[in-house]
């Protein structure tokens, strides 16, 4: 449960702060969903054909890239450049590469773009495909490799782009390095490699991969230099490493969320209100929280979560009509914080898919910084009524009025009675009307003066 605030802002003349403050008992359950947190953009991207976004990222503009694949019978590789308003720049088939759907997508330092994916063959296990392109989705080259991996099906998940701009890329059970044309460096298999949070390299190029129970460094030949696995490994649902440098881990089987540190020790375990079966992501922030996306039937559900592992506001993704979402693809927070989710679902008619861009507000500007209560006169007389503001100033410098949501009373009804911001003068003296709206208190004394 988190602490009660007070803000003590009242435009008035004069008036006394007070420095305690008794919230009603109902409200001290409170711990339903920030007030103003929720989907700002839903975009539909969509195309004559079937459309798949798999895999996208921030790009240094604020838009996004999306990798992905689109044709129904047989795919290709397909990029698309989107502003911050998710309004289409550019898109790029390639339709040299039959049965190739890309699922990672990477913005390079020159400004181009990284992608990989998988190649289907017949007959053969399927080929980790790997494309640089320009900063206009302009092909400039591709690999295919045959991954060491126990599983070569599972698509590549992560990718990161070294010092001397060599691009490291690991899926499940594998990672590998490959040049600036992509020429094989090094290949690294480990079962234990699932689901990676991090890749960082350090001032000697040897690359570290973090995520899911496993901290493996490899030197800049592949070899494997030191490596841990957590305990819990073996039991989550999802999983992401936080600032801390430890993770958190959503448990499959026992429908709770665990954190343990850096070298592996659990630090809390908790249950949770939600169904965590249904997780499909989770997300280090960077306040040192996380952010989890669930499921429910076709419905998606961003819960926001802080360091102790406390929900802190949800914000829900619904769908109605024909548009049913099929697949949820990726989550990322964006550098002002909030959050970006890629989809897509199958029309009816005509038969084909689109791509799905949802967009959240801030976590932390959807938050209310301080409140004020705005009479509409510096003096109330008895009997008479009058009517009062209350003002919420959120964290992004926004105000709003809140005055119906806000729960009012009286400190004081011998002198003032109040109800939805109408305050009635019952007695001459000094009045004191309290506000409550999102577990922050306010008091404000009024004047009131005699019946002329």
């Amino acid at each position: 449960m988190k602490k009660n605030r007070f803000a003590l802002h009242c435009l008035l003349a004069s008036f006394l702060a007070v420095g305690s403050l008794a919230l009603p008992g109902n409200l001290a359950q409170a711990n339903t969903a920030v007030e103003g947190f929720g989907i700002t953009l839903t975009k539909t991207l969509g195309t004559d054909e079937q459309t798949k976004g798999n895999g996208f990222q921030q790009t240094a503009d604020d838009g996004f890239v999306i990798a992905g694949s689109i044709g129904s019978s047989a795919s290709i590789p397909y990029l698309l450049k989107v502003d911050n308003r998710g309004e289409k720049q550019w898109e790029q088939r390639y339709p040299a590469f039959a049965n190739t759907a890309l699922f990672t997508v990477l913005p390079l330092q020159n400004g181009g773009y990284f992608a990989a994916g998988l190649q289907h063959a017949k007959d053969t296990s399927p080929l980790l495909f790997m494309m640089s392109v320009d900063e206009h989705g302009k092909l400039l080259w591709t690999q295919t490799y045959k991954t060491i991996a126990e599983a070569p099906e599972s698509p590549p998940s992560a990718a990161f782009e070294t010092s001397d701009h060599s691009v490291v890329v690991t899926g499940q059970g594998f990672a590998l390095l490959v040049d600036q044309v992509g020429k094989l460096g090094w290949q690294y298999a480990d079962p234990a490699i699932k689901g990676i949070s991090a890749i960082t390299e350090n001032v000697t190029g040897q690359v570290t991969l973090e995520g899911a129970g496993l901290h493996v460094t490899i030197d800049r030949q592949g070899k494997k230099l030191q490596a841990t696995v957590s305990p819990h490994a073996d039991t989550f649902q999802a999983a992401a490493r936080l600032v801390d440098g430890g993770y958190v881990y959503v448990n499959k089987f026992t429908d709770r969320i665990i954190k343990v540190d850096k070298s592996g020790s659990l630090v809390w375990e908790k249950n949770r209100d939600i169904d965590l079966y249904s997780a499909t992501m989770i997300e280090g922030t960077a306040d040192g929280g996380f952010a989890l996306i669930s499921t429910m039937g076709q419905t998606y559900m961003i819960h926001k979560f802080d360091v102790k592992g406390n929900r802190m506001g949800n914000a829900r993704i619904g769908t109605s009509g024909k548009n049913e979402v099929q697949t949820f693809s990726s989550a990322i927070e964006t550098k002002d914080g909030s959050y970006a989710l890629i989809a897509y679902h199958i029309n009816e008619a005509p038969k084909n898919s689109d791509i799905l861009l949802y967009k959240t507000n801030s976590f932390e500007t959807a938050k209310v910084q301080s409140l004020s209560i705005v009479p509409s006169e510096k003096t109330i007389m008895v009997g008479k009524a009058s009517r009062v503001k209350l003002l919420a100033t959120m964290l992004d410098g926004s105000v709003k009025d809140v005055t119906a949501q806000a729960n009012w009373s009286s400190d004081d009804e011998e002198h003032i009675t109040v109800e939805k911001g109408k305050v009635t003068g019952v007695q001459a003296g000094i009045g004191k009307v309290v506000a409550i709206y999102d577990e922050i208190g306010i008091t404000c004394e009024l004047l009131i003066q005699p019946a002329k």
